[in-house]
């Protein structure tokens, strides 16, 4: 029998030691039965330090396979042991064992009882150095969990303290150091949380690097340090912006997946961090090729994980919040579903931990909110959020975005029903609740207070309402630890509130405050439709401020924030602030810190899933200081993100005509040779300008839509309305303004809101301008732009084979041959690769193609190609280079649905992008009269060195051949700077 025990406890110790050389578990697992059956075979003398080593066996298999019931047995019976303190590998084993026990359960008092163990174990005399090292660091690790429990500041303090001891006593070439300096590399992390120590994080980062080092790559566990360094360098991302560190935590977390084997215990949570990394990416940028790694990564570690597991559901949770991050973008697919079906799941499991359940109930509310398919989508939303709030903690700091949430959802909800108030009442119930719980530095306070003000407003107008929704959003525009987003929108909310008393000093004041936010906003993603849909809520704003100051009696204010407001829209939605290029030219360095940065500062509201806490704020708004004064400190970036503009330095002789639509009232502003004059509109109305355009486009499509039998009777009612408008604009725009620009022959249009829909080229009894030369520009800055000579030019011409429009053809044909361009590249070859190339690596391109728009949904808009759509911002990326972009096709300068404030268009995304001047079409183009412009605008057989004159000319010879249809010569506008 004792022959038999020997055999079984020598073969269980071997398979054990083979196990530590391969990580095969199967061979622990071995080693765990064979020491089972001797322990059940030994000798009364012998049972203790068998039983030891079973115990040891099982702590160790809980490592590779996260068995509970493995660490329960391993602590069951590593406490049997008798007698006196012994510092040996079995009181090593048990102090770690408890220690495990604890964080699996939490438990404060199993915890302190595995410190105080390892404390004695470290202190002990007998103890030899190499386990006194090992208890030093296993201490650390334990000190760092009683942190995390109870925000035991000291002893946080101690870890650091004890890993440092460990780390000084373990010889260099021992193959304990490595994990030795991880622990530190962990405690050094932690500090960097409680403290936001820049320096322990960094030292956290080379203290990781150093164990990774340390560690051979065939031992089984170096995964583990791999790990530990791609999360330290995940947090300096979170921390600082850090692009170049959030790619090497990605390096590092995949080399940790790939150290281990299939089906290895460790490689789920290994996944899942991943996945979790890779979706904090996609969250700050939209790339949908990270969301979709971040979607098979996160399955894999679903799929590798048992169904009794408890870290499932996490697992599960990772998995929806990627997959709702996908739906954005990919609208159509079912994968929003699926991550609804995934969060019920959550919810509804009997396994779940409470903390998880209040997190998958927000996302589940976030992510029916996002689908609200109908009314349902929106009550269930509601359900769920209020669900989160009751699961969660009392104090907890999510409470305030979840009932935040609720009070919004009940809002949406209220808007559906025949008498809204009680939903009114229900959320602003709700949302004052949310203000209560959120203490000042809380960074859901802002957004909270400016949907209370939202929902107060929404009911009975009152001055106590008033009066209270202003001190609210006064309040939350000035809290530094909201997103831009949300003081944007309460300090625009505060302007027009004082402007609707008279106190219009105090609302340009707020005006300007929500303008000078607008540099901190960043796109949340790289899908440039999605980008122009996230940053709707900010269009108008520059042309609000502007009406304001001019009602102030300060021009020249009014035109430094409508100037200031559109340059950094544009910049937004481009992805390209002012000097940005420059910067990352001749700054490469602090250009990825800005950008970086920028992302992590533009984060918040309820919809957001990862959300910054408030330390992790209020050191993302210093270091956004000391980035932006670093940039301005460089010569030539004195006035990075500060768009000034100097009237008196507007290029130029032409007069400027800058339109615009306030609350209530219509007013031109005229510069003309560094003078800003201010003109009424006395016999404007707001709403006629809106109401005019929404009928010329209208009839217009009526027009394009029109069969042949249809299509005479639809051009005469265009006709008509167009003469009609052509007289308004002369007599109530051109009339009060010329007085101010005697004897000039050009005007350059600046149009906002409703101004944009109007053909202001177009003025007179049906003539072309009545004689003026008429140019647009988004912006002032645009109206300056190098020479340029016409002679040398390289063209590319895309058009022509298209069945579909047969004039186009005609012109593609003519163009080439008159410009000698060297090749064309016709419709059917027109590839969106092919397209935007010709748009990258030619000065002047014509295009003569499909033009499209989606008046209610900004950006998809753009140029129909062969193989798909090329939309608005694309497109301007490439032409920025251009000298020309003469663009024969329909809608690529046409207002949206909403005449927004800003020109959401080709046209003006290219010379916004850079491209010096755009030939572009306000309307849809009858391909003929299309091709009969082309041919009188390149009538010299060269592009004309003054475009602007040269499309005046083809447009007035046009007209003279069919007066009676505008439709066809009067489509086309000139983008591009002053003379």
């Amino acid at each position: 029998m004792e022959k038999l025990f020997v055999d079984d406890f020598e073969r269980g110790v071997s398979a054990w030691d083979e196990f530590e050389l391969t990580g095969e578990v199967a061979l622990l697992v071995e080693a765990v039965g064979l020491l089972r059956r001797a322990v059940g075979a030994a000798t009364a003398d012998r049972v203790q330090e068998r039983t030891g080593q079973l115990g040891l066996a099982l702590g160790r298999l809980y490592d590779q396979t996260y068995d509970l019931g493995a660490l329960r047995e391993s602590v069951a019976l590593l406490e049997t042991r008798t007698g006196p303190f012994v510092p040996d590998e079995c009181e090593y084993g048990y102090a770690c064992a408890l220690q495990k026990l604890a964080a699996e359960t939490e438990d404060l008092e199993v915890l302190d009882r595995a410190i105080g163990r390892l404390r004695s174990l470290s202190l002990h005399l007998d103890t030899d150095q190499p386990l006194r090292a090992r208890a030093l660091s296993a201490l650390s690790t334990a000190l760092q969990d009683r942190y995390e429990y109870a925000s035991d500041e000291e002893a946080l303090v101690l870890a650091v303290e004890r890993a440092r001891e460990a780390v000084e006593i373990t010889p260099p070439d021992s193959p304990r150091q490595g994990p030795h300096l991880s622990h530190l590399g962990l405690a050094l992390r932690m500090t960097f949380e409680s403290t936001g120590s820049i320096d322990a994080l960094d030292e956290a980062i080379s203290v990781s690097h150093a164990a990774v080092d340390a560690i051979e790559d065939e031992v089984p566990s170096k995964d583990i340090e791999m790990s530990m360094l791609a999360l330290a360098l995940r947090f300096r991302y979170e921390a600082l912006g850090d692009l170049e560190a959030l790619e090497d935590s990605f390096v590092w977390q995949r080399r940790a997946i790939d150290h281990l084997p299939v089906g290895h215990g460790r490689l789920a949570p290994h996944q899942s961090n991943l996945a979790l990394a890779l979706w904090t990416r996609a969250e700050r940028t939209g790339d949908m090729a990270t969301v979709d790694e971040a979607i098979q990564v996160a399955k894999k570690a679903v799929a590798s994980t048992s169904l009794e597991s408890s870290d499932r559901q996490l697992y599960a949770n990772n998995l929806g919040l990627a997959l709702m991050t996908a739906a954005r973008v990919r609208t159509e697919s079912n994968e929003l579903d699926e991550a609804i079906r995934i969060f019920e799941g959550i919810i509804s499991s009997t396994t779940t931990d409470r903390a998880l359940v209040h997190e998958a109930a927000s996302n589940l509310a976030v992510a029916l909110r996002q689908r609200g398919r109908d009314t349902q989508d929106l009550r269930e939303a509601l359900v769920a959020a209020e669900a989160a709030d009751q699961a969660a903690p009392e104090g907890h700091v999510a409470r305030v975005r979840y009932r935040t949430l609720a009070g919004i959802l009940h809002r949406e909800t209220a808007a559906h029903e025949p008498d809204p108030g009680a939903g009114l009442a229900a959320s602003v119930t709700a949302l004052r609740n949310a203000v209560a719980a959120a203490g000042m530095e809380n960074p859901d306070r802002a957004t909270a207070q400016f949907e209370l003000a939202t929902s107060l407003l929404a009911g009975p107008d009152t001055p106590a309402v008033q009066a209270e929704a202003l001190r609210l959003v006064t309040e939350a525009s000035a809290m530094a630890t909201a997103a831009p987003r949300t003081t944007i929108d309460a300090a625009r909310t505060a302007a027009r509130l004082l402007a609707q008393e008279g106190r219009l000093e105090e609302a340009v004041e707020f005006y300007e405050q929500a303008i000078h936010g607008l540099s901190r906003v960043a796109p949340q993603t790289a899908d440039l439709v999605d980008r122009g849909n996230q940053l709707e809520s900010f269009l108008g704003i520059a042309s609000e401020a502007a009406s304001a100051a001019v009602e102030l009696g300060d021009p020249v204010r009014a035109l430094r924030l409508l100037e200031r407001g559109r340059t950094l829209l544009f910049g937004a939605l481009l992805d390209d602030v002012s000097l940005f290029a420059e910067l990352k030219l001749k700054h490469p360095e602090l250009a990825d810190e800005f950008q970086g940065l920028r992302r992590l500062i533009d984060i918040g509201g309820v919809d957001t899933l990862s959300v910054p806490d408030v330390e992790d704020r209020q050191r993302h708004r210093r270091k956004w200081d000391d980035v932006i004064a670093r940039i301005r400190a460089h010569e030539g970036f004195e006035d990075f993100l500060v768009p000034i503009v100097e009237v008196e330095k507007v290029p130029g002789e032409d007069p400027v005509v800058v339109l615009l639509v306030g609350p209530e009232r219509c007013d031109a502003l005229v510069l003309i040779r560094g003078t800003v004059t201010p003109v009424r509109l006395a016999g404007i109305d707001p709403d006629e300008v809106r109401a005019r355009a929404h009928s010329l486009r209208d009839c217009m499509d009526d027009v394009a839509d029109a069969t042949s039998a249809g299509r005479t009777a639809a051009e005469r009612r265009f006709t008509d309305l167009f003469t009609q408008t052509s007289a308004w604009i002369r007599d109530e725009i051109i009339g009060p303004v010329l007085p101010h620009i005697p004897g000039e022959t050009r005007i350059t249009w600046v149009p906002t809101g409703p101004f944009s829909g109007i053909p202001l080229h177009a003025a007179g009894d049906g003539r072309a301008g009545e004689g003026f030369v008429s140019n647009y520009a988004a912006t002032l800055a645009s109206l300056s732009h190098p020479d340029w000579n016409s002679a040398r030019t390289s063209v590319a011409v895309i058009g022509g084979e298209d069945l579909s429009l047969q004039g186009a053809d005609r012109e593609a044909v003519h163009v080439a041959e008159r410009l000698g361009a060297e090749a064309r590249l016709s419709s059917v070859e027109a590839t969106a690769e092919a397209v935007l190339a010709k748009f990258r690596c030619n000065s002047v391109v014509h295009v003569a193609v499909h033009g499209f728009t989606n008046p209610r949904k900004r950006f998809e808009g753009g140029l129909a190609l062969a193989d798909r759509d090329a939309h608005t911002i694309e497109v301007a990326r490439a032409g920025a280079g251009l000298k020309l972009a003469y663009l024969s096709a329909c809608d690529t300068a046409s207002a949206d649905d909403q005449l927004s404030d800003e020109p959401l268009h080709l046209a003006a995304a290219l010379r916004a992008a850079g491209c010096a001047r755009v030939v572009a079409a306000l309307w849809p183009l009858d391909d003929r009269a299309g091709a009969l412009l082309a041919e009188e605008f390149y009538a010299e057989g060269v592009v004309p060195s003054d475009t602007a004159a040269a499309l005046h000319r083809a447009q007035q010879r046009l007209r003279d051949l069919h007066p009676d249809r505008p439709s066809t010569w009067a489509a086309l506008t000139h983008w591009g700077p002053v003379r």
